[in-house]
This record gives C-alpha cells, sequence and structure tokens, in this order.
C-alpha cells in the first residue's frame, strides 16, 4: 500500500481513516470503493473545508474522489487569492463527457444529494454524456426563479445552443422545470425534461395525525433505526428553518452545510408558484410516500395541470429516496427510453422545419 506522503494527504486521509474506519488509505483510491455513501460525502466536504479553509462543494468528490486528487484540489484553492476562489468553483460537473449523444444536464436534490446524479450517469451508460449542475449556498436567500436563472446561464455558457435535454431530482426537478420554462421562452429547443420524484410545491400536504401515522408504518416497513433517522434529519430542518426565519439569513455559506442549504430551497419553494410548461416531460416516481416527503400522494405528483405538453409518468414502487438509489437501474432504463424517444422526436421536427423553410 502507498502512504500518503504530503501533509495535505496526511490530513485528508486521517478524515477519510476516521469517517471510513480504515487503519490505513491509499491516496489513489477511490472513496465509493472504500465504501463512502452520499451521507458519509457530505461529512466529508464538511471536516475539509473547515480544516483548509476553503469551500468546496459536495459534488467535488464526483471528479475528484481520491485522497491524492482532493489534496491537488484544495492546494490549488488555497493557492488562489481568497478574492478569486468564487470564480474557480465548478458550477457543472462532467460525470461523463465523452460520449456522443446530446449531454442530459441534472440538478440533484438539494442538500448535497447531487452523488446520486453519478450513480444515474453510470447506469445510463457510457454513450449518455452527463453533467451535474452544482447548486450554490449562499447567505443571501433566493427565488426558485433566481436559482433557475443561474442555472441557465450555466447551462448556456456550457452549450450555447440547443437541444438542451435537462433533469432534476426532488426539489431539483422543480428548479430543472423552471430552467427548461426559461430556455423555451427564449425559443431554445427543449425536446425533454425528466422529473425524477419531483413535486409540484402546490400539492397538498400531509396532516400531523397523517405523518404520525405515516411514521409508524415506516417503522414497520424499513425499521426503527431508518424511521428515527428520517425523522431526526426533518426536526433537524425545521429547527434550521426556524433559525433562518429569526435571523434572517443562513447560520453558514460553506457549500459542505447540507442543512442550511436545504432550509434555502425549502423556503424558496414554500414561495414557489410554477408558471405552464408547454414542453415535453417524463416523470419517474416512486408510489411509497413517508412521512419525510410533504406531500400526499397523486398519480402525477401534482404536474399535469402544469405541462400542458406530452407527459408520460412511470411509476416505480419504492420510497423517495430509492429511485436514485436501490431503483437506479430501472430509473436509467426508463430515463434512456424516455431520451430516445425524445431525440426522434426533435429530430423529425427539426428535419421537417427545416424543409419547409427550403420550400
Amino acid at each position: 500500500m502507498v502512504i500518503p506522503y504530503s501533509r495535505t494527504e496526511r490530513i485528508i486521509a486521517d478524515i477519510w481513516k476516521r469517517l471510513l474506519r480504515r487503519p490505513e488509505i491509499d491516496p489513489n483510491y477511490d472513496f465509493f470503493d472504500l465504501g463512502g455513501n452520499s451521507l458519509l460525502a457530505i461529512d466529508l466536504i464538511k471536516e475539509l473545508n473547515r480544516s483548509f479553509g476553503v469551500d468546496l462543494p459536495v459534488v467535488t468528490l464526483l471528479e475528484s474522489a481520491t485522497v491524492a486528487a482532493l489534496a491537488d484540489k484544495v492546494e490549488y484553492l488555497i493557492s488562489v487569492d481568497a478574492s478569486n476562489r468564487e470564480g474557480v468553483s465548478h458550477c457543472i460537473v462532467p460525470i461523463n463527457s465523452d460520449g456522443t449523444l446530446p449531454p442530459l444536464f441534472c440538478i440533484g436534490a438539494v442538500g448535497g444529494n447531487a452523488l446520486g446524479i453519478q450513480r444515474l450517469a453510470g447506469a445510463l451508460g457510457s454513450e449518455q454524456p452527463v453533467y451535474c449542475l452544482e447548486l450554490d449556498n449562499s447567505r443571501e436567500q433566493r427565488s426558485i426563479e433566481q436559482i433557475a436563472r443561474e442555472i441557465v446561464a450555466q447551462v448556456r455558457r456550457s452549450q450555447p445552443r440547443g437541444p438542451y435535454y435537462l433533469s432534476g431530482f426532488s426539489a431539483g426537478g422543480v428548479i430543472a422545470l423552471e430552467a427548461a420554462r426559461l430556455l423555451r421562452e427564449r425559443n431554445e429547443r427543449v425536446p425533454l425534461l425528466v422529473l425524477l420524484d419531483a413535486f409540484n410545491p402546490n400539492l397538498p400536504r400531509w396532516s400531523a395525525p397523517e405523518r404520525a401515522w405515516l411514521f409508524g408504518k415506516m417503522i414497520g416497513s424499513a425499521g426503527p433505526a431508518y424511521a428515527w433517522k428520517r425523522l431526526v434529519a426533518r426536526y433537524r430542518l425545521k429547527f434550521e428553518l426556524t433559525r433562518m426565519k429569526v435571523l434572517g439569513t443562513t447560520t453558514s455559506n460553506s457549500r459542505g452545510d447540507h442543512l442550511s442549504l436545504n432550509a434555502q430551497f425549502t423556503l424558496a419553494l414554500k414561495s414557489y408558484r410554477p408558471a405552464p410548461y408547454d414542453g415535453d416531460a417524463l416523470l419517474v416516481r416512486a408510489n411509497h410516500r413517508g412521512p419525510d416527503v410533504d406531500f400526499r400522494n397523486n398519480e402525477a405528483n401534482g404536474w399535469r395541470e402544469t405541462i400542458s405538453g406530452r407527459f408520460n409518468v412511470a411509476t416505480l414502487e419504492c420510497r423517495h429516496e430509492q429511485v436514485l438509489g436501490e431503483r437506479t437501474l430501472d430509473t436509467a432504463n426508463l430515463v434512456r427510453r424516455g431520451l430516445e424517444l425524445a431525440r426522434e422526436k426533435d429530430v423529425r421536427r427539426h428535419t421537417d422545419a427545416a424543409a419547409d423553410g427550403v420550400r
């Protein structure tokens, strides 16, 4: 085994050893191959930001998943003048940039769950380019419309012209819808919007008695340890929301602080009212609702009245987080087929429009 030798690598490796519970870490081994997961990734990034005084996003691990690669990233950021660091941070992370098909731009769920996009990209195969769109944390509260405008600007810098294929998981899907609407307003082609168990914020929410009943049901189906973890996460978020309302700002501006990031977007979603969307969309939804999902069950997650284009709904028998977890392969198969049909339809439209122009 090669043991880390630089000071930066030693510090990072010590953090890995503690989180992964391993006696030694080879600097060239992948974090996820050693047993890392999305929750440990969030803890890792928080510790790195605190230890080195940098501002790494969680999605850094999608492109720098070894101790050596992370050390290079950290040392580079440290070497850059603090006033220029914001421009160094990646907003679009290429998960697979080698495929020949039109790229799929994906927004993960808020709170650091962009790592699920990495699993989706792997399941979609090497021919499908996938780019993960990072959601920046900020002390300034922003609306969904503002966030979507920032996303559109980043996408158009990466790809100046359409067609654009957008996707988003959970709350990321709401942002993807708003971004797709803005692109279509600018006469750009958006052949398909993929919503991965995203919910219309206008949906009715569970009452307190219903939520208690669902929590009991979750204990029976997923076990008390899982149910307790989800309950604690929910009430930590509620506490952060209360603190934000009192203070008027987030309690941290670190990209690794997924709790304040989650709270920011939760507030933004509550005030967002989706405008009509006239493009085509695919919804992949989970059929099992738990108390950690605010909205009541709905066969289209509340999107039918908003989406007037061709709208297909595919339902998986699973929980919300399993859409990009245990059921990622099933999700990828549905997304792949949706993209194939959308590309074929877009080529026909584009060819017919070109022919009409000639005539």
